[in-house]
């Protein structure tokens, strides 16, 4: 029994902290600093508080000096105790609140750098559930389990050497039902971290469900599937609740029990202490009887003996949805494909911190980008590339792009044409090979300086709930943005509709509009000598669609540029039209 009572000791507090340790050199939990200690060694003042009382007890027909003294000192730990717990507790809570925030930060800057072509993207729904909701057990699991598995290691040991020299009886009693409690939790532990797990499961995808539809309510609406939508979302609201309910009902029912174990232990010993002052018992002690002060002294410890274990067991949902938790966010910052990125950026956000009422000037004169008329501003060496390894979508493909040459990439739907594009701005990392960009190779050493000289349009632009010009300028103040207007043939639109407000993602605009304006929201931006255009003219009529390109040749003046489409028309002014198709990496093909 001393055996199995020692082991399960070791297992649940010696064992988890090594485990935690382990993540503290990992650093995915902060290290125990000396506040926290403190706050961990705090029911230690209740020995000499109990020691005191114990004295006060026994010499209660004694001197009245000796009473008052002994009653000042327990005042005087008592306010010592209260400054050191409010102190140590404030610095668990900050540094715990430090560690999510650096958790935070690490989740936002990978998201900042997921590719927006990864096919392992976690759901925004999901995401955002682990980095607010779930993040917050991270604060209980780091400000409360872990200084009080500290507490369990350490206190009930201390008490144990000290009820040792006056009963060893008393000591065996404590040391044997000790176990009771850590076993009962260690018995529901893996239950309890498999429903929270569950629960968080659970809830992450109900957010991304729910994200998800909202951002598609407008189809669901034409379809109208919106009831077969909200009838989903209502069978997983109530999965949740009864997801969250078996989680509750398992902390309700643990907590009864270890109440119920640890109010046994503490009567199992006053029963031994009450009948051995009676005489009823006579064993357990080394030689002489106990006295009345040492008998209530080992009484008043036995409550703070079971204590630690019992504020251990209480907190053990803490550490389940802690870890569970943990478990994501490790998820979230390993899961898909990055972009390239600065390799000195790479823990590094946006600074928000500029004055709103700053707003920066440009020299933005439409004019062409002194670049030689000869070399090659896009190389592409041998590259390979697929989502999924056994179907590349690029395999040993080379293509040389010159400067101030104009190609279009064109191919069936997946052949890779946004692909490429996406490969050239660093957008996504080839498996293998070399891409250069004005003679730089597109790496983590370099990828500031190449983007700086690339221009780049999506085949869907998105638009803001702004104003026409606060959409194209974003804020900023452009000397000469009628000029480009003048291009994009947008002139006389932008007068009469500049200030008109557009709705969430361009509602108020035509295709044709939203197209040229999203072209002179690119030619705004200074030093772009390499334009990547996506699909400009797709799902436009042949005469909105001859206005785009006619933009599109204007704006990009003698800038080398790379456009993706299917467009016939578009083909013919362009100096080269690149097929792309799986069988064979590229052809060029006939105007």
């Amino acid at each position: 029994m001393r055996q199995s009572a020692a082991t399960i000791l070791y297992v649940l507090t010696v064992k988890a902290g090594q485990i935690d340790m382990e993540n503290e050199r990992a650093g995915l939990q902060p290290r125990l600093t000396l506040p926290q200690i403190i706050f961990s060694l705090l029911p230690l003042f209740w020995i000499a508080e109990a020691a005191l009382l114990s004295l006060i007890v026994a010499k209660a027909d004694g001197a009245l000096s000796t009473i008052i003294i002994a009653g000042c000192a327990i005042i005087v730990l008592a306010a010592i105790k209260a400054c050191l717990g409010y102190y140590s507790e404030l610095d668990l809570f900050k540094n715990s609140r430090e560690n999510l925030n650096g958790w935070r930060k690490r989740g936002l800057t990978h998201l900042n750098f997921l590719s927006p072509l990864s096919k392992k993207r976690m759901p925004g729904g999901e995401a955002a559930n682990i980095l607010v909701d779930q993040g917050e057990t991270l604060v209980s699991w780091n400000a409360k389990y872990r200084p009080l598995m500290v507490r369990a290691a350490v206190v009930p040991l201390v008490i144990l050497c000290l009820v040792l020299p006056f009963s060893w009886l008393a000591c065996l009693l404590l040391f044997i039902t000790a176990p009771i409690i850590p076993l009962f939790w260690a018995i529901i532990g893996a239950k309890a971290q498999k429903a929270a797990k569950e629960q968080w499961q659970e809830m992450g995808e109900m957010n991304g469900y729910l994200l998800d539809r909202l951002r598609g309510i407008k189809t669901l609406r034409i379809l109208d599937a919106t009831f077969w939508s909200a009838k989903r979302l209502a069978r997983q609201s109530d999965d949740l609740i009864t997801r969250t309910m078996k989680v509750l009902r398992i902390a309700f029912l643990s907590s009864a029990v270890l109440e119920l174990f640890s109010a046994l232990g503490v009567a199992l010993m006053a029963v031994y202490i009450g009948f051995h002052l009676l005489g009823v018992i006579t064993i357990g002690f080394w030689g002489n009887k106990l006295s009345l002060a040492e008998g209530l002294f080992i009484l008043l410890l036995a409550p703070s003996f079971f204590e630690p274990l019992r504020e251990l067991a209480s907190v053990w949902h803490d550490r389940v949805a802690g870890k569970a938790a943990m478990e994501n966010f490790t998820k979230l910052v390993g899961k898909g494909e990055t972009i390239v990125h600065q390799s000195s950026n790479v823990e590094q956000l946006p600074n928000f911190q500029q004055s709103p009422d700053v707003q920066p000037s440009y020299d933005s004169k439409p004019k062409e980008i002194a670049s030689p008329k000869s070399g090659t501003a896009i190389e592409i060496d041998n590259i390979s590339f697929g989502f999924i390894p056994e179907k590349p979508v690029f395999k040993n493909f080379s293509l040389k792009i010159g400067r101030q040459e104009k190609v279009a990439l064109t191919g069936k739907s997946g052949a890779g044409k946004s692909v490429l594009l996406a490969l050239i701005a660093g957008l996504i990392q080839a498996d293998k090979g070399v891409i250069k960009v004005n003679g730089l190779t597109v790496n983590g050493t370099n990828i500031d300086e190449i983007r700086a000289k690339i221009g780049w349009m999506g085949a869907k632009p998105y638009w803001f709930d702004q104003s026409i010009l606060s959409n194209i300028t974003f804020n900023r103040k452009f000397d000469n943005i009628d000029d480009y207007l003048d291009l994009a043939n947008l002139h006389d639109f932008a007068n009469e509709r500049k200030y008109q407000r557009l709705g969430e993602g361009g509602t108020g605009v035509s295709g044709g509009e939203a197209a040229r304006l999203s072209l002179v929201r690119l030619a705004l931006e200074k030093g772009r000598n390499i334009l990547l255009i996506d699909e400009p003219t797709a799902h436009l009529d042949p005469e909105s669609a001859k206005i785009v390109i006619d933009a599109l040749i204007k704006i990009s003046g003698g800038n080398s540029l790379l456009v993706a489409t299917h467009d016939p028309e578009l083909f013919k002014r362009m100096d080269r039209v690149i097929e792309l198709s799986p069988e064979v990496n590229c052809r060029e093909s006939e105007r």
